[in-house]
């Protein structure tokens, strides 16, 4: 059974149990773009999102806060509570920044609840969440890979079908305007429509597009800092925070109107998420402690302070973790505690706090960062702080943040392999051999660990026989990295073996 619940107990009056619902064509649909090319309706769209696809929430809250007709659905069990929750607090905050177009707007746009933009879904199991999943994911167009947009798939599936007609709430939405020709101002006409369903890439793709074409007050990084930070995490409580937490250090993030002196600060990041548990997401993208030691002296040759960021990797030693510290290590600093001689803003606070952080650092330092493709990374580039994010070439998102790249200050390095033994191991295997990997884990639903734990095994064997290392793939021997400010140009030029990424843009 599948419960569905509201940002408000106002839906007790609901339409749904009374009212037909007016469903969306069958396409073509375009993100960001409203009015259906084919009968000139315009719809919201909502985006599904799994409350395990954390890296997707900054992707999600962006998209929510520029375009105000976008709506979110969230799916979780109670395993994904936690997750659940910090999602649903980084959309509301990011839904409360939006600001709608001016004049009045389409009647099928308006929503009867304006806090339903974001509908949390709790599931009773993970093969109700996947099938949940799978029936509003859009549907596949032929000739096309991949479908960011388009009418959910439920329609096809005879199996789900009763289900989806049953529950309108997990597809639909309530609008109430004042009908035209009434003279009651009290008068309310109810309608339901369909949602054309945007997957979490859909979300990039409008991102993209809205940066090119939007106008926002204070410019597109002001606006995104301001959507996806915390109103509850002042300027101010983040520089006394940072002059106790780094004393014995020149970093400082002094609030607006104060100043300090700029440093040329290299972010590198840490994402072990993928291998710290056997249920990690994407283990492939990992980065390793080996690699990010190579990555701090990368950065040092080159006369930068490098801060490194993100918790340390359970599968190597604490001389490795200890190694791939850099010249100051900001660990997971919103969930250190908080005490009355150093008093953390971040704590309890989300990734709307971490965002604030980034904020500050873009404004007082010259930064630039760079890691395996993580979440917070993206977080950080979406309020401007120039981005070199790491994938090997086989990587299934590659073609996903190329959407970003030369749009916003955001460039990918390529790797002909993966940094970590599991990720090396996964990426030797045949297309059969993944193939069946994939069809294991599936039969798992979405709680694949025994399966990582007999690959995991198999990985180590494999690196035995095959003398395979950790890390070193990242920095060829002959890789070139030259770093330049220039009129407040920041220009980043690696060529080499094995890797390459280029990145110029202004700093505002």
């Amino acid at each position: 059974m599948v419960s569905i619940l509201l940002l408000s107990n106002h839906n007790s009056h609901s339409i749904f149990a009374m009212s037909t619902p007016i469903l969306a064509p069958e396409g073509p649909y375009i993100v960001g773009q409203h009015k259906s090319v084919k009968d000139g309706v315009t719809l919201r769209h909502r985006i599904v999102f799994w409350a395990a696809q954390t890296g997707d929430i900054p992707h999600v809250a962006a998209a929510l806060a520029l375009d105000p007709f976008v709506d979110v659905i969230i799916l979780y069990t109670t395993s994904m509570q936690a997750n659940a929750d910090a999602a649903n607090d980084t959309f509301l905050n990011a839904c409360a920044a939006s600001r709608l177009p001016p004049g009045p707007q389409p009647d099928s746009t308006v929503l009867k609840y304006p806090w339903a933009r974001v509908r949390l879904v709790q599931c009773t199991s993970d093969e109700e969440t996947l099938e949940i999943f799978s029936g509003l994911k859009p549907k596949q167009v032929q000739g096309k890979t991949f479908v960011n947009i388009g009418k959910a798939c439920w329609h096809t599936f005879d199996k789900v079908k009763p289900r989806f007609q049953k529950d309108l709430k997990l597809w639909t939405y309530e609008t109430s305007v004042k009908p035209k020709d009434s003279k009651d101002d009290k008068a309310r006409e109810d309608k339901i429509y369909e949602y054309p369903s945007i997957t979490p890439v859909g979300s990039t793709e409008l991102i993209a597009m809205l940066f090119k074409t939007g106008t926002y007050p204070g410019g597109f990084y002001d606006f995104v800092g301001h959507a996806l930070g915390s109103p509850k995490v002042s300027q101010v409580d983040i520089s006394d925070w940072a002059a106790k937490r780094f004393a014995k250090t020149a970093f400082r993030l002094p609030a607006p109107g104060a100043t300090a002196q700029k440093m040329k600060i290299l972010l590198l990041w840490s994402r072990y998420s993928g291998q710290n548990t056997d249920s990690g997401y994407n283990p492939e993208g990992d980065s390793d402690p080996v690699g990010q030691s190579e990555l701090i002296k990368f950065g040092r040759d080159l006369g930068f302070t490098v801060l490194t960021i993100g918790h340390d990797a359970s599968w190597a030693t604490s001389q490795q973790n200890e190694a791939a510290h850099g010249d100051i290590h900001l660990g997971e600093f919103w969930n250190e505690a908080s005490t009355p001689q150093i008093p953390n803003p971040f704590l309890d606070k989300g990734r709307p706090g971490q965002t604030s952080f980034y904020v500050s650092l873009a404004r007082n330092h010259n930064v630039v960062q760079i890691g395996q493709k993580t979440g917070g990374m993206d977080n950080a580039a979406l309020v401007g702080i120039p981005t070199i994010y790491i994938e090997d070439v086989k990587s299934p998102s590659n073609f996903r943040m190329k959407m970003w790249v030369s749009v916003l200050r955001y460039t990918g390095a390529e790797v002909s392999r993966p940094p970590t033994i599991l990720g090396k191991y996964l990426r030797a295997l045949t297309e059969d051999e993944t193939r069946a990997l994939r069809d294991r884990e599936r039969a798992f639903g979405m709680s694949p660990e025994k399966v990582r734990k007999e690959v995991k095994e198999k990985a180590k064997n494999w690196a035995a026989q095959a003398k395979v290392t950790p890390g070193r793939i990242l920095l060829p021997s002959n890789l070139v990295f030259q770093p330049s400010y220039i009129s407040n140009t920041i220009s980043f030029i690696s060529s080499g073996i094995g890797i390459t990424a280029i990145i110029t843009t202004q700093l505002e």
